[in-house]
């Protein structure tokens, strides 16, 4: 009986763009800070500027998706081996059309200067491995995130630069903002139907950073 497409266990609910955010956001709202008055996280963390019937409760965040670039693309679309499915028979894969570069602007704000510093502080630190010197993979700076709206892929997320903004106006409502940008990279896919009599073998030369897995 014939593999369909409808039995491929790999789908999209998101494009690759969005799914990059929403796995941002979900990042960001796990993360844990500690000030003087303790412990405390993002109220909410929206994946788009929040409306204006949104209630605003501090400290929150934004992931606002910015301009994004196309690199390399693939003449021949390349199979990724291990989203072929059934293994090694007639069915369906991903196939690698082209990376994706997207600067995410990270906009967050509370009331107090010293929460800014708390979160702003363990924000950059969530984006190095723990043992950013010491992995056996190497040392690489930035972090991978599932996507697993977009194919339960990986996207990598580095941090590009940032800035705290202060003006009279936003004292006076007691607003405390910061912005960071993040560079998230990513695969773009399709689903095409695989033939093992088909297949290409191709030698890669160097490290590369793997975006199937996580």
């Amino acid at each position: 009986m014939p593999f369909l497409q409808e039995q491929y266990s790999r789908t999209a609910t998101r494009d690759v763009r969005s799914a990059m955010a929403l796995a941002l956001t979900r990042h960001l709202a796990a993360l844990r800070f500690s000030s003087g008055a303790g412990q405390f996280m993002f109220a909410e963390v929206f994946d788009e500027w929040p409306s204006y019937s949104q209630k605003y409760i501090a400290p929150s965040a934004a992931v606002l998706p910015g301009s994004w670039t196309y690199g390399d693309a693939y003449l021949t679309p390349t199979l990724m081996e291990d989203t072929w499915e059934p293994k090694g028979e007639r069915g369906f894969g991903l196939y690698k059309l082209s990376e994706i570069e997207v600067t995410l602007e990270v906009s967050m704000r509370t009331n107090s200067t010293a929460e800014r510093e708390a979160i702003v502080a363990i924000v950059e630190q969530s984006f190095r491995h723990p043992e950013l010197l010491m992995s056996q993979a190497g040392a690489r700076n930035g972090i991978l995130l599932p996507m697993p709206e977009y194919y339960g892929l990986c996207a990598r997320f580095a941090l590009l630069s940032g800035r705290v903004i202060d003006d009279e106006d936003r004292a006076m409502r007691e607003n405390r903002d910061a912005i960071l940008n993040v560079s998230a990279q990513a695969t773009q896919v399709a689903v095409g139907p695989v033939s093992p009599l088909n297949l290409k073998v191709r030698q890669m030369v160097g490290p590369e950073v793997d975006l199937e897995n996580c």
